[in-house]
């Protein structure tokens, strides 16, 4: 590796002399985007004199950093603390030419770095401070759970994360942030981070009004609106929002907030509808909340039905929704994607689309749970659920009442050697899973006595409290997960809900399953119901 290095710096440097540009000064040495950290006898002697996985890493690295120092007194070894190495050793220290870039993997990116939830990575910052000359920081503003770009408030978070950095020998920060055609309101987002880390002191509204009015013209109160509107919502229902938020993470976008969202973007189209491009950008900046609506009409049509209106009385249009989403979106295509990369766009967008009008608009509550009070059924569908790598696939089924439903058919269709029948037969356990706390909430096991014959039935799971980053997995392989968190409320953290959900079972393999039928499991939806006091 010190050979690799040395190669490096000399080869780059020989290239960077001849087409004139200055000469790059830091050279990563990290470890993989992975949990794999080194087993091996040495390696966890110092892991475990150490307290952490860094050890090891930073013993290696320092090695390197030692080595060059001499012939190239200007070079810097940067290095990840990252995933399992994100706690500062108990003695080894960054040499003085090792920077150390510190990973923010599961602060909420709706709190800023002092909020009590954001404890872990603001002592990671305090430790880190103190034991390494040159620190930076790699952010994320982006989350990694499908569907990307949905509306977050973060941006207030910036001027308070910085002043932080700055305050505790920070010197850098990166921040993921790619997506420009669907990332949430990327243009305002990337212009307030490049201003507050030139001095992230700024007079913060100052900035937030410079940007609005410059960018959006007349229609830049109605976007600042918006903007606080989003706060508001995440306040009220609060949010986690990590680099894996999920869609069902973000518990603010209900009905009442989208359809003032909506409203609100209607008036800023208004302002500006004389002026083309303008119109463009607040359309763009419009992308993320329609896509929302787009996304969660199913359940914003529940919650509307279930407050008491009639469906037709809706007054979002999800047809004219996901039509002005696609004429956005290509002319987002056309401003920002390189020709040769269009086509591709393309087609990421159609197949999104296809996912908002694939299903009916409006879905009732399952016949067995109408008649309990409003307000205390929640529903997930199968196309709301995440599959792993599609071994799951969601279908159309005529016997779900929903219309759809997610199917586990033998032999699967991608990794079989790992997933054959054999592993699935009953009992089939299943459970609810805290991501925040990183530990299971709830399990049980559906049993072959349990099943009462073929067709669907509705297995109760138990009863349990559900926080804001809660799924249902399905399986030992957990390849179906019912994200439940938005059914979370801040003001009654202790609430409990029973947790139900519908399957089938097919073939020969369960029980009552017919004869030359395929083997497959089925479940179709998820429903919790809040629990009432003295039930």
């Amino acid at each position: 590796v010190l050979a690799k290095l040395r190669d490096y710096i000399k080869s780059s440097w020989a290239k960077a002399d001849e087409a004139g540009l200055p000469r790059p000064l830091v050279f990563e040495v990290s470890q993989n985007d992975w949990r794999g950290a080194c087993q091996c006898d040495a390696c966890q002697a110092i892991a475990t004199a150490e307290e952490s996985e860094a050890g090891p890493i930073l013993d290696f690295v320092n090695y390197l950093a030692d080595a060059i120092r001499d012939e190239y007194p200007e070079v810097f070894i940067g290095t990840l603390a990252y995933s399992y190495t994100e706690k500062l050793p108990k003695t080894i220290r960054p040499r003085d030419n090792v920077i150390i870039r510190l990973c923010d993997t599961r602060s909420n990116q709706t709190r800023p770095i002092t909020d009590p939830v954001n404890s872990y990575f603001h002592d990671r910052i305090l430790e880190w401070s103190q034991g390494a000359k040159n620190l930076r920081v790699w952010d994320y503003a982006v989350t990694y759970d499908k569907p990307y770009g949905m509306p977050m408030p973060s941006v207030h978070t910036y001027p308070v994360d910085y002043q932080f950095y700055l305050a505790h020998n920070v010197r850098g920060v990166f921040t993921e942030l790619e997506m420009p055609l669907t990332a949430d309101m990327r243009d305002f987002k990337v212009w307030m981070m490049c201003k507050l880390l030139e001095d992230p002191h700024q007079d913060y509204e100052r900035l937030v009004d410079t940007f609005m009015n410059g960018f959006y013209g007349t229609a830049g109160p109605l976007v600042k609106r918006y903007l606080r509107e989003l706060e508001a919502a995440a306040e009220k229902k609060p949010a986690h929002l990590g680099m894996g938020g999920t869609l069902s993470a973000y518990t603010y976008l209900d009905a009442d907030f989208c359809l003032r969202a909506q409203s609100i973007f209607d008036q800023a189209e208004a302002a500006v509808a004389q002026d083309p491009e303008l119109l463009q950008r607040v359309r763009h900046a419009r992308l993320p909340i329609d896509r929302a609506t787009a996304y969660t009409f199913r359940r914003l049509m529940g919650e509307w039905t279930a407050a008491g209106h009639k469906p037709e009385e809706m007054p979002l249009d999800r047809d004219a929704i996901v039509a002005r989403i696609r004429q956005t979106w290509l002319q987002e295509i056309d401003r920002r994607i390189p020709e040769g990369q269009r086509p591709k766009a393309v087609a990421e967008m159609e197949e999104e689309l296809t996912r908002y009008t694939a299903l009916p608009a409006y879905v009732p509550l399952p016949e067995r749970f109408r008649d309990l009070p409003s307000g205390t059924v929640f529903d997930f569908t199968a196309d709301t659920a995440r599959n792993w790598k599609d071994i799951v696939r969601t279908v159309r089924d005529e016997q779900a009442e929903s219309g759809v439903t997610n199917r586990l058919q033998f032999p699967t269709t991608i990794d079989t050697d790992k997933h054959p029948v054999e592993k699935y037969v009953l009992p089939m356990p299943w459970g609810v899973y805290d991501t925040i706390a990183r530990k299971g909430v709830i399990s049980a096991q559906i049993k072959p006595e349990d099943v009462p014959g073929p067709g669907y039935h509705w297995y109760k799971l138990g009863t349990c409290r559900i926080g804001p980053g809660d799924y249902v997995y399905f399986f030992w392989s957990w390849i179906i997960q019912v994200d439940v968190g938005r059914v979370y409320e801040a003001d009654a953290p202790e609430q409990q809900f029973e947790v139900w959900a519908r399957i089938k079972f097919e073939g020969p393999a369960f029980p009552h399953g017919a004869e030359g039928q395929a083997n497959a499991i089925c479940v179709e939806r998820v429903v919790l119901v809040k629990t009432q006091p003295g039930q």
